[in-house]
This record gives structure tokens, C-alpha cells and sequence, in this order.
């Protein structure tokens, strides 16, 4: 799926507890750099914007007092795609941020 469909994808996660892992190339030992876990809060809102197509959104992760969540930038992004429960996000460079659904 494209960006925008991605960015569609997300806001229908809103209000729904998901874990997002971000994964890079070329390590076996850890299956991820960074999880982020709690209730998607906030539909994916812009926070920079470059001239014409490059675009920053935000998606913001619980409810604390400390900022939460992850980017996603448009010039980054490479495509997007379900598998089961899992919305997995490629990225330019091979980085990925796999946002999955969490059953409570």
C-alpha cells in the first residue's frame, strides 16, 4: 500500500492498544532496535512540512506526561503492508517499524 493508504491504515488503529518494534538490517540476536507499547492516542498529525510533498507525521503512543510514539516521513517511506495482525512499514535504507495490534 502507498503512504496514504498507510496513514488511513493507522488512523483505524486509533484507540486500539498496539506495540510498535523498530527493525533494522543485519542483526540476528536482536529482533529489534526499539518497542514502543500502549494505546494509539492520536491519528497521525503533521509536524513538519517541506515544501509541496515532504511530509512528517506523528503518531503518538499512551497518555503520559513524557512525549511517546513515532515518525513517519513521507520521503522515507518505501511501502507498507498487513501480515495477520502485524501493519509492517519499509522504510528507505531498510529500516522498518512494524506496528502491531495487542489483544487485551
Amino acid at each position: 500500500m502507498d503512504f496514504d493508504e498507510t496513514l488511513a491504515q493507522l488512523l483505524g488503529l486509533m484507540g486500539r492498544d498496539v506495540s510498535v518494534h523498530v527493525r533494522s538490517p543485519g542483526s540476528r540476536a536482536a529482533p529489534a532496535l526499539m518497542l514502543v507499547s500502549g494505546t494509539l492516542r492520536s491519528a497521525p498529525e503533521v509536524v513538519e512540512q517541506l515544501g509541496g510533498s515532504g511530509e512528517v507525521f506523528f503518531c503518538r503512543i499512551g497518555n503520559g506526561k513524557l512525549l511517546s510514539g513515532f515518525f513517519l516521513d513521507r520521503e522515507r517511506f518505501r511501502e507498507a503492508r498487513w501480515d495477520e495482525n502485524e501493519l509492517y512499514i519499509e522504510l528507505r535504507g531498510g529500516t522498518a517499524l512494524v506496528v502491531a495490534t495487542e489483544d487485551s
